[in-house]
């Protein structure tokens, strides 16, 4: 007999479980995807950061507040605007399961440079993110009667199935 595992939104995966388990994940992916922000944020050179996951309580805003008004950062660059602003997908397997948003109080704004290495590590992060999703998905798989987990059989329908498909939602 051949034991199908199907990849599992995280919402499904938290009704599978323990109540005290499935908050404890949340929170580690969580507290995972904060440092993965700010990590991307200081390597930007940003001054703020925020991330959103589809699924995922507890990350704070979904947007950065607006601490200088952008026409005072405008003056304050001699009349020329900047980038002050920057959304990120955060995508895997061809699918977006989050974002992530970094704002800058600089006068010039984000340079061409930090722009391109927060997409660089916000990609990175993104398939970070994405392996602890799926692993959440497989702490729920449910072994065979005689107590063993197909690993063969999970990896064809992992590659069947598009991993984050179930997520947005």
């Amino acid at each position: 007999m051949e034991t199908v595992v199907p990849l599992l939104s995280f919402d499904t995966v938290k009704s599978t479980q323990s109540p005290a388990t499935a908050p404890r994940r949340a929170e580690r992916i969580a507290r995972l995807a904060r440092r993965l922000a700010q990590a991307i944020a200081d390597s930007a050179d940003a001054d703020q950061a925020t991330i959103s996951i589809d699924g995922i309580d507890g990350l704070g805003p979904t947007t950065p507040p607006q601490l200088v008004p952008r026409e005072w950062l405008i003056a304050l660059n001699n009349g020329k605007p900047g980038i002050y602003r920057v959304c990120i997908r955060l995508r895997a397997a061809g699918q977006q399961f989050g974002m992530l948003r970094l704002a800058t109080i600089r006068p010039s704004g984000f340079q061409a440079d930090d722009v391109a290495r927060a997409h660089m590590d916000a990609f990175h992060a993104s398939e970070m993110l994405a392996t602890a999703l799926e692993c959440t998905s497989w702490a729920a798989a449910e072994p065979t009667p005689d107590g063993v987990l197909d690993i063969e059989s999970f990896r064809q329908e992992r590659t069947s199935l598009d991993p984050l498909a179930t997520l947005a939602g």
